[in-house]
């Protein structure tokens, strides 16, 4: 190899090895300013997928602090990106009322991230009680939560959400509740050591023999 090669590759090899490192530097701090966002004083909060369908509020107009069992205090709503593909793969499904509601919480996520991936706020909270001797509702803001550079998800999305949850928790050295309708999920988060709040819907009469 003659010099000029040797000399072209040698710079090469620099540009790339500074590219990689400017790179890593960038990820280290976009961490650190996440892991801060994620200590603040607050409840951290992630609603599973079947929160978005089921519940009966749309999620603008729901009051976590009831369902967490937490009062006046910031409530920090968390969407691992993982949902946000369960949410577009149930916009193709045939029941309406899922369709819907996976759209409706996707042009949510659109309108709120308009700008970019947040922290955003979703609701403000209030300032004086509704009512003499009521309660404050809590601000809510929503972020979020992208896979990291090569991460490999795991065969089902329930662990993935769990497993999230729990590198959450890890980051930012406080609990994640996670809110849930589904029996499976709930059991496999509680089994993982999450806090988990799991909510029911009616199940109506018992049908006809």
């Amino acid at each position: 190899m003659d010099i000029r090669t040797q000399r072209a590759l040698n710079g090469l090899v620099s540009l790339e090895l500074t590219q990689r490192v400017a790179a890593f530097e960038a990820a280290i701090k976009a961490l650190e300013a996440q892991i801060g966002r994620w200590s603040k004083y607050g409840h951290v909060v992630v609603p599973d997928t079947s929160f978005y369908i089921h519940h009966p509020d749309k999620v603008r107009e729901v009051d976590f602090g009831p369902l967490i069992n937490v009062w006046e205090s910031p409530v920090r709503v968390l969407v691992p990106v993982v949902i946000v593909d369960e949410l577009d793969r149930l916009k193709e499904v045939r029941d309406r009322h899922v369709r819907w509601r996976a759209g409706h919480m996707l042009g949510v996520l659109d309108e709120v991230f308009a700008s970019g991936t947040g922290p955003s706020r979703l609701r403000a909270g209030d300032t004086a009680p509704s009512e003499p001797g009521g309660r404050l509702i809590s601000e809510i803001s929503i972020e979020m939560v992208f896979d990291p550079p090569g991460h490999v998800r795991l065969p089902i999305s329930d662990d993935e959400i769990v497993d999230c949850c729990l590198a959450i928790e890890t980051l930012a050295g406080r609990e994640v509740t996670l809110v849930i309708y589904d029996t499976g999920q709930s059991t496999r988060a509680r089994f993982a050591g999450l806090r988990v709040v799991k909510l029911a819907r009616p199940q109506g009469d018992e049908p006809s023999a």
